[in-house]
C-alpha cells in the first residue's frame, strides 16, 4: 500500500502540473471508494459537557453509545473508521444498511436513556458518494462532509 500523508504531501508541493494530476488519479485510484457514510453525534453534547453534570458524566455516555454503536454497525455490515469525541464514523458498502442501522442506533439510544436514566440522544448524517477512505483510519470527500453536517447540525 502506499502512504497516503506522503502522496498527499507529494501533491501540495508539487509545482509541474502534469505530475500534480498524475499523483491526483493515484490518489483516487490506490484510496478512492464508493460509500456510504455515516455520522453519528450526541445531540447537545458539548453545550451540556460542561455544564452542572460535569464531563466525567458525559465521557461515561460516550463509551455507552460507542458500546452500543460497534455491534449495531457491524451487524449491517458497516465498518467503523473511527471514534472521535461524541461522533462515530462509520462506512458501508450499501445505503439501505446504513439507514438501517441509524434507526437500530436511535432506538439503541432511546433504550439505553429509559434504561438507565440518562440523557442519550443521537442524531445522525448520512450520505453517498466517491471518497478517499483509508479503511480504519480516516476518510474524506464530500459525502464524508455532508454526513457530518447533518448529523452534528441539522438531524434532530
Amino acid at each position: 500500500m502506499h502512504d497516503f500523508t506522503d502522496l498527499i504531501t507529494s501533491f501540495a508541493w508539487t509545482k509541474d502540473e502534469d505530475r500534480k494530476r498524475k499523483i491526483g488519479q493515484s490518489i483516487w485510484e490506490w484510496y478512492g471508494a464508493n460509500r456510504t457514510v455515516l455520522v453519528l453525534d450526541l445531540c447537545g453534547f458539548s453545550r451540556r459537557a460542561v455544564g452542572e453534570e460535569g464531563i466525567l458524566s458525559f465521557l461515561a455516555i460516550i463509551r455507552r453509545m460507542q458500546a452500543a454503536a460497534r455491534p449495531i454497525v457491524w451487524m449491517h455490515e458497516g465498518e467503523i473508521v473511527k471514534m472521535e469525541a461524541d461522533n462515530c464514523f462509520a462506512v458501508f458498502k450499501d445505503p439501505e444498511e446504513a439507514a438501517a442501522a441509524a434507526f437500530e442506533l436511535v432506538a439503541a439510544s432511546k433504550s439505553i436513556r429509559a434504561l438507565e436514566k440518562i440523557d442519550l440522544e443521537i442524531c445522525c448524517g448520512i450520505e453517498t458518494g466517491r471518497i478517499l477512505y483509508l479503511k480504519g483510519e480516516d476518510f474524506f470527500g464530500e459525502a464524508v462532509n455532508i454526513a457530518a453536517r447533518l448529523g452534528e447540525d441539522l438531524a434532530k
